[in-house]
């Protein structure tokens, strides 16, 4: 029963973030002819070419894809990418030329256009699905570079398909928007997929590790991790001190660290996804 209902969750979140993303399409990015990058803007040029449909463009397009990617990617990937991406094409054939121009600035509708885009396909990848295309090139590339967001490999790709753009439609500001789109477009996917609240890792130096640690512990209610370490320049032993924290935190510990040993050693990191107890959910 749960399983179905997770099942039945899925596809309603896929369904709307195919919406979404065929909202922005026919709603903001095809009137300023900004390219989107990857199949989609190929089927968008080929559609100003020759007029044809661009949904149904996406679909044909996107069928070697699929092919090629069944058996890597398995049989549940690819319904769930295959339901997304016609879906979506669907949609944006219904909605061309029957949704007016939302505004007469093309900055706005790239940006706005830039959001939509990038909720919309955040929420098919937080499914565990995609809407075909590069989203399928970027799921392969992924296994193979996990140390790359999915954003950044959407914007490299998506970059050289744009340049390309560019000479077909002969504008060099239709490029220039269509940047802004795939920028906004990504950051926005990485600010849902990883997190908006980044946290920070804090490595502390300091002459009395057990005091410290149990402050942070009970003022603050973070783990802290003890790591050994040696002093090169003294060659002394040393305890450094590791704890993950929320951005918001950041001065809580600053106070306590000040208040505690002001001679300390302090070392900021920022940590883009941290999963577990206090944090994000492991699944």
């Amino acid at each position: 029963m749960k399983k179905a209902l997770n099942s039945l969750i899925s596809i309603f979140i896929i369904a709307v973030g195919a919406a979404l993303f065929a909202f922005a399409v026919a709603a903001f990015i095809r009137p300023i002819n900004a390219p989107i990058g990857g199949v989609s803007g190929i089927a968008q040029m080929i559609s100003h070419i020759f007029g044809w449909p661009m949904g149904l463009l996406i679909i044909i397009l996107n069928i070697p894809l699929f092919l090629i990617s069944f058996r890597e990617l398995g049989s549940r990937f690819i319904a769930g990418s295959l339901y997304g991406m016609v879906l979506s094409s669907v949609l944006i054939d219904l909605l061309d030329d029957r949704i007016p121009p939302l505004t007469d600035n093309p900055l706005l509708s790239a940006l706005y256009g830039g959001v939509l885009c990038g909720t919309g396909l955040a929420l098919v990848y937080w499914h565990g699905a995609t809407t075909g295309g590069t989203d399928i090139v970027i799921k392969l590339m992924r296994r193979r570079m996990e140390h790359m967001s999915f954003g950044r490999i959407n914007l490299i790709l998506n970059v050289v398909i744009i340049l390309v753009a560019a000479v077909v439609f002969r504008s060099i500001e239709s490029a220039l928007f269509a940047m802004v789109v795939q920028y906004v477009s990504s950051s926005v996917m990485d600010a849902i997929l990883h997190g908006v609240d980044n946290a920070s890792m804090a490595l502390i130096i300091t002459s009395d590790p057990q005091k410290m640690s149990e402050v942070i512990n009970n003022e603050m209610k973070r783990g802290v991790t003890g790591l050994m370490g040696r002093g090169m320049y003294t060659n002394d032993d040393k305890t450094v001190l590791m704890a993950a924290i929320r951005r918001h935190e950041l001065g809580a510990l600053k106070r306590i660290v000040r208040e505690q040993d002001s001679s300390s050693f302090v070392i900021m990191l920022n940590a883009n996804e941290v999963l577990g107890k206090g944090f994000k959910h492991m699944g």
